[in-house]
């Protein structure tokens, strides 16, 4: 029989997906896309959390976005298939890792080295900081590991 763990925790998930999407995806709410191995794109705004089977397998919780072409892409991914939520508010999935073939932002964030403390600033849109699904003030900051992330505007 199958057993399951469950992972809420980005420093543990680390252990199962690259650093990166962990850290970022879990920690920050954003836009974010999965090619499936169909060719597909799931659009996604967070993972949620991971989960580990006793045979290995991976899934990944996560809140889907809105279905469709995300403004301002390339053209080169203008064939693609973009999915997400099926109806307006039915935004809970879980993807199987193993489907996956790359993870990739949607929306830029500009990340910038800050010389005086040695950090890193990712300066990202006002949604991105919203990881509790409130409101969040436009000039409220949110520390995600040894960054500083700030509202654009």
């Amino acid at each position: 029989m199958t057993s399951w763990t469950r992972i809420t925790d980005p420093d543990m998930a680390v252990t199962l997906l690259p650093a990166w999407f962990a850290a970022r995806m879990m920690a920050t709410r954003g836009s974010y896309g999965f090619l499936l191995s169909t060719g597909d794109i799931v659009r996604v705004s967070r993972v949620t959390s991971v989960h580990l089977s006793s045979s290995g397998t991976i899934l990944i919780d996560v809140l889907l976005d809105q279905a469709g072409k995300p403004e301002g892409i390339d053209p080169a991914w203008h064939g693609k298939t973009f999915l997400g939520a099926p109806a307006v508010g039915a935004t809970l999935a879980t993807l199987n890792l193993a489907r996956v073939e790359l993870a990739f932002e949607l929306e830029a964030a500009e990340i910038t080295d800050t010389p005086s403390d040695g950090g890193t600033t990712l300066v990202m849109p006002e949604a991105a900081l919203d990881t509790k699904g409130g409101e969040t003030p436009e000039a409220e900051t949110r520390e995600v590991a040894t960054a500083q992330v700030e509202t654009a505007g």
